[in-house]
């Protein structure tokens, strides 16, 4: 991938035009999916009941040569959040049968998902298809009776009103095995990114590059998903303008990884937080591995369990911080400041 740091400021504009997904790759793709889970409704023995897609897909974060997809399938099959463990093994492997006809499958045997790579015509795409419970849409939550079925839209609607987002995190973080709620935090996570500006989804587009091209760490740590949440955070303390100057909200993306020992993310009670302070408070008191006062901390705005700092090492931090200072001297930042709302 082409780099941007010595561009002039006036050609940064153009290098962020050319990351987009294009028109033509966006519809195969869209395509492709819509393909694939054709194909999986009409061989599957269970039902699919709605669709979800997450991952940079999702999220509207891919770029022409980085997509990725995560592919939802709730299955209308599991009445309650107790048939997923049960059932899932076996619909995992019936979809692994059925798929190996037509598609080209990865060969790890993940007991919760099954990766798929679809044709088009420059590569294959990365798919993996999570098949899932149903807590957002019309499939019963535990001890609930199929009423969703027959007022699906309004349930969705009113599902993620304030109250009933309380309620699923009360469920979230008292049950042992969250790995039934794993889909709906996906889709949840690519939801919130969403939604958000398309000059947003730019800037984040801008630090991957900076994350694979500039730093590009050796170490699984930090996730990616730090860099996209410090950019979503800083974007928020901008004041979440839906239009800026790019570069400025590089900059300021840039110095505070600069400055990584003070680095605090932290969303509930916020407006992109969906859950509130007290849930964030009560994972901290039984979490040991997460402290609110410590620093850096970035937690994740939709799984409370999720703090992305955890785990890496001081020499990834001093990393970070080093290239992140570097960046800011680039031809392409030069006169950078941090200006209110990025303009």
């Amino acid at each position: 991938m082409e780099t941007p740091w010595n561009l002039a400021p006036c050609d940064l504009s153009h290098f962020i035009k050319e990351l987009r997904p294009t028109k033509s790759a966006t519809k195969e793709v869209n395509d492709a999916i819509e393909s694939l889970v054709g194909y999986m409704k009409k061989k599957l023995t269970v039902t699919v009941g709605r669709v979800g897609v997450a991952g940079e897909w999702g999220k509207s974060l891919s770029t022409q040569d980085d997509i990725f997809i995560d592919l939802l399938l709730y299955i209308t099959d599991f009445r309650a959040i107790e048939d997923h463990s049960k059932r899932l093994p076996s619909i995992v492997n019936e979809l692994r049968e059925c798929l190996n006809d037509k598609y080209r499958l990865g060969m790890k045997n993940a007991q919760d998902c099954l990766t798929v790579y679809l044709p088009t015509c420059d590569d294959m795409i990365t798919c993996t298809v999570f098949p899932t419970v149903d807590l957002l849409g019309n499939n019963p939550t535990q001890g609930t009776s199929s009423v969703y079925s027959m007022r699906h839209n309004i349930i969705i609607a009113i599902l993620f009103s304030l109250a009933n987002i309380g309620t699923f995190y009360r469920k979230f973080i008292t049950v042992s095995d969250r790995s039934p709620y794993n889909a709906t935090i996906l889709e949840m996570q690519s939801n919130l990114i969403k939604k958000t500006p398309v000059y947003l989804h730019d800037l984040i587009r801008l630090v991957k590059v900076w994350q694979t091209t500039k730093l590009s760490l050796r170490s699984r740590e930090p996730k990616p998903e730090l860099f996209d949440l410090v950019t979503l955070h800083r974007w928020c303390k901008a004041g979440c303008p839906s239009e800026f100057d790019i570069r400025k909200g590089f900059f300021d993306v840039m110095k505070t990884l600069g400055d990584w020992a003070s680095l605090q993310v932290i969303w509930g009670g916020t407006q992109y937080g969906r859950y509130d302070k007290n849930i964030m408070e009560e994972v901290a008191k039984h979490n040991l591995h997460i402290c609110l006062e410590d620093t850096p901390l970035v937690m994740d705005p939709i799984d409370p369990f999720l703090n992305y700092c955890s785990g890496v090492r001081r020499l990834i931090w001093e990393e970070i911080e080093r290239t992140a200072r570097e960046t800011t001297k680039e031809a392409v930042l030069k006169g950078g400041e941090v200006t209110p709302n990025w303009q």
